[in-house]
């Protein structure tokens, strides 16, 4: 335990030294830079200029810029929509002028592409399409543009010396400020959407109602569970799949008990599975500026869950039912709660042994090499969903780290129990 809690706290300055050197990086744009927020929706929009004349006085001649996060309403979706327009038509492009190069100018011009439309008809219809987002782009960004649209709940302070916007973002807010100040996050990891006006006014209903699904699914996981099995067994699967009763009842009433017996533990596997995207999408509903801490929400909400029914329920659900019924019994005996903990957790060693074993040998190479995300990527390319040479999705943050933290949690707890439960933990952290 006491070198588990070391290796915690070892990896734990080594990343609060990481982000102290990054701040004192001159080289590091953000550590110029400190996001500031407005506290309650009911608190009045502010202008570049009235923000800039507040941090000014506040930290005289240390103020480079101010930056407002405006309303831009369809814009963003519309410029994405037309950056993916214009790298299909550079793509056809490079095509056609390759064989044109090759000698193929005739080819370049019905060679059939794209629902069997030609190259260069393929590349007139892109055109076109351009050409019509063209003007409703221009208008949105006429919109946006102006000092009169220069206003808003969130903005970005950027200073002169790393030292100033340290010291801003290391200031603490009394409870009555209408606006927070923090650390800026990463350009590519701000959640435009939660620093606009719209998702600062609706951030507090939104995160009640994000708050109250996540612990009506915490409190009532079986119900989905068992949602998932209503569809989960043989009578269900016969109404969808008709055929799969021919075939089962050829096989013989040994494979038919056994698939039988193997849907119900696959309900719980797929509601496992859909789990970690759940808790994704209630997180970003919380009103985060950031990707990091959404994935930081998301990953505690996945390790509570986790931590009660993986490791707790297991390990002392029925030695806890006993004690209760033993003090119940017998109000005196109150410390039995404890003694059944005790057991209920060496009862269970085999159980995490075993738990431990399966996770350092199968899922810890599957992850080394990446399995599951390499076969996802060969069947998104075979089935057209990707491109070729696209790399395959990245790990996700908060289901690796929630597997880490589950084994170093039950290594700890199993290091004066079953201490070989503590190496297989260590060896999978």
């Amino acid at each position: 335990s006491l070198l588990a809690l070391r290796a915690i706290n070892r990896s734990w300055q080594k990343v609060v030294g990481w982000c102290q050197a990054s701040l004192a990086d001159a080289d590091d744009p953000v550590s110029h830079v400190v996001l500031v927020r407005a506290s309650s929706p009911l608190t009045k929009p502010v202008t570049q200029a009235q923000a800039f004349a507040t941090w000014d006085v506040l930290y005289p001649g240390s103020i480079y810029s101010v930056r407002v996060v405006r309303e831009t309403g369809a814009l963003p979706s519309l410029l994405a929509k037309y950056d993916a327009l214009a790298k299909s038509k550079r793509e056809l492009e490079v095509r056609r002028d390759q064989l044109i190069e090759d000698g193929k100018a005739n080819q370049a011009e019905a060679t059939p592409c794209c629902g069997g439309s030609s190259l260069a008809a393929k590349i007139s219809k892109m055109e076109a399409k351009m050409a019509l987002l063209t003007p409703k782009i221009s208008a949105l960004r006429d919109k946006c543009i102006g000092d009169e649209k220069d206003v808003g709940l969130s903005y970005f302070v950027i200073f002169t010396t790393s030292r100033a916007a340290t010291m801003a973002s290391q200031v603490s807010a009394l409870p009555s400020a209408s606006y927070t100040v923090s650390a800026a996050p990463v350009p590519t990891g701000v959640r435009w959407a939660a620093l606009k006006q719209m998702g600062i006014r609706t951030r507090v209903p939104t995160r009640i109602c994000a708050k109250i699904g996540y612990w009506a699914m915490f409190v009532l996981w079986s119900s989905g569970i068992a949602a998932i099995n209503l569809v989960m067994n043989l009578e269900s699967l016969y109404l969808v799949l008709p055929p799969v009763r021919d075939l089962l009842v050829a096989l013989g009433p040994s494979v038919e008990s056994f698939v039988g017996a193997f849907l119900p533990p696959l309900a719980y596997t797929i509601f496992m599975a859909i789990l970690p995207m759940v808790c994704a999408t209630f997180s970003s509903l919380y009103g985060l500026p950031s990707v990091g801490e959404v994935n930081a929400s998301a990953f505690a909400g996945l390790f509570t869950f986790n931590f009660v029914y993986v490791f707790l329920a297991p390990s002392l659900s029925s030695s806890m039912l006993a004690s209760i019924e033993a003090v119940i019994r017998n109000p005196g005996e109150i410390f039995a709660i404890i003694t059944g903990i005790c057991s209920g957790l060496a009862s269970a060693s085999t159980f995490f042994i075993t738990f431990t074993l399966l996770k350092l040998v199968l899922l810890l190479n599957t992850e080394l090499v990446r399995l599951v995300p390499t076969v996802l990527l060969y069947l998104k390319r075979k089935a057209g969903l990707t491109k070729d040479g696209a790399p395959p999705d990245p790990a996700k943050f908060h289901v690796l780290w929630m597997g880490v933290t589950l084994h170093m949690c039950i290594g700890i707890n199993y290091a004066s129990v079953a201490p070989i439960t503590t190496v297989f933990s260590f060896m999978c952290a």
